[in-house]
Order: structure tokens, then C-alpha cells, then sequence
């Protein structure tokens, strides 16, 4: 199983995704428009990513 997402701005345009896997890797991924880079964008939507997988009863840690 996967979690994967589109980031997109407020006005519902996507400029990137992030994504974790629930296998044993855990791995978190993302890509972000260079556009957008620097902007503490991937950072929010990571905080919200783990926020969910942790309601979901997924063992992530940002640590």
C-alpha cells in the first residue's frame, strides 16, 4: 500500500507530489515544480502526510 498525493496551491493547481510507502521501507518521496522550491511547501505537506499515516494507525516517525 501506498499513501500518494498531489501538492497543489490553494487555488487546486498541482505543482508537485509526495508519496510513503507502508511496506517495510517506509520510504517517503516527493518532487516539487523548481518553481516552488524553497517555500517550505514540501515541509507542510510532509507534516500533514504524517499526521495522517499516524491517524491511520501507520508506525512513521519524523525523527
Amino acid at each position: 500500500m501506498k499513501y500518494s498525493f498531489a501538492i497543489c496551491l490553494k487555488e487546486n493547481y498541482p505543482i508537485g507530489y509526495i508519496k510513503v510507502s507502508t511496506d517495510d521501507s517506509y520510504d517517503l518521496g516527493y518532487a516539487l515544480h523548481k518553481k516552488f522550491w524553497h517555500r517550505g511547501i514540501v515541509t507542510e505537506a510532509g507534516k500533514v502526510l504524517i499526521e495522517q499515516l499516524k491517524q491511520d494507525g501507520i508506525p512513521y516517525s519524523n525523527t
